[in-house]
């Protein structure tokens, strides 16, 4: 007879058993060859038994198998024998570590660097303010001294202004700056003396000890040929004066100085004594005749002039080499620059 398979779960069959209507294996409905009729069925033969308790014995263990597998996936455990888990998805988690120390150790360092440049920084900003404020110390400096310079320059160079305007010829000097009185002990002793103008250069606004105290340079215009210094001190009592005036040569050249005093006087050029005369006498021009040699450019004029008592005055002329002519020469009593310092 032939033999067939169940197209369900390919258990064999023979045409006989196709009058059943169903696998007698899974109980799936058979279909007949067209060319067999369809019989009556016949139940089944103890022959089939060992084919339906394979199938029920596959679906138990299927039923198992799946249970397992189910239960796997919801505790998250691994399936025997079965590796779920990616090498691609361990071994980020592997590298993942050493990435985490090595994030660690420099977020440890990174607060003990920012303060390092922090502390640099400030360095830098305290140096860079001390640079500053000494900048601004010396710029001060500077502008108080450009500014003082340029005083002095205005007031030389109105005095050549005027001395440019058409006057008579003036050869004495009119214009001083003052300096006393010093002690004169005895009315003879303060001609000897040695004081400080004497020894250091001509310093505008330095204060000295005079004979009543403090004493500093004070400026002085005289309204004739001489220096009357009892009527600028108010005083004929025992005493020394210094006078100092600068006095501008266009060429150097050899001069005479017409000096008269009273009472005694020494006069220096440029710091070169070119008269001293101790004397008790009144003061008029041309007492002494003093041989000087002027530079080209300015020239200080220093007279030291002691009173016994009674008038003290002083005359200061400048004449030709010879002698016979009055020069008329530039003087003024700022202190130009190259000469205060």
């Amino acid at each position: 007879m032939p033999v067939h398979r169940c197209p369900h779960c390919s258990v064999p069959y023979v045409d006989a058993e196709i009058a059943e209507g169903a696998c007698p294996a899974c109980g799936a409905p058979l279909q007949p060859p067209a060319s067999l009729p369809v019989a009556r069925p016949i139940p089944p033969t103890p022959s089939r038994a060992p084919s339906g308790v394979s199938f029920l014995l596959g679906l138990i263990v299927g039923a198992l198998v799946g249970a397992a597998a189910l239960a796997a996936a919801l505790l998250g455990a691994p399936w025997p024998g079965l590796d779920r888990t990616p090498a691609s998805r361990t071994a980020p988690a592997e590298k993942a570590q050493p990435d985490s120390q090595a994030q660690d150790s420099e977020a440890g360092r990174q607060p003990a660097d920012a303060a390092r440049a922090l502390d640099a920084a400030n360095q830098k900003l305290a140096a860079a303010q001390k640079d500053k404020d000494d900048a601004e110390a010396r710029l001060k400096d500077a502008l108080a001294r450009l500014t003082d310079e340029q005083g002095r320059r205005a007031a030389l160079e109105k005095d050549l202004a005027e001395a440019k305007k058409p006057r008579p010829v003036m050869s004495f000097v009119r214009d001083w700056q003052l300096l006393g009185p010093f002690a004169n002990p005895g009315g003879r002793e303060g001609h000897d003396a040695v004081y400080p103008p004497e020894r250091e250069p001509f310093q505008i606004g330095k204060t000295y000890t005079g004979l009543t105290g403090a004493v500093k340079w004070q400026e002085y215009h005289s309204g004739q040929d001489k220096l009357d210094l009892a009527e600028f001190y108010q005083t004929q009592d025992a005493g020394v004066a210094y006078a100092v005036s600068w006095v501008y040569a266009d060429k150097a050249r050899p001069v005479v100085l017409s000096i008269g005093s009273d009472d005694g006087v020494v006069v220096w050029v440029n710091r070169t004594r070119v008269d001293d005369v101790k004397a008790l006498r009144a003061a008029s021009p041309g007492q002494d005749a003093a041989t000087a040699q002027l530079r080209e450019g300015w020239n200080e004029v220093l007279a030291k002039v002691d009173n016994i008592s009674g008038p003290w005055a002083l005359y200061v002329e400048f004449r030709t080499a010879d002698g016979d002519q009055a020069l008329k020469v530039f003087s003024t009593s700022t202190p130009p620059p190259a000469m205060d310092k």
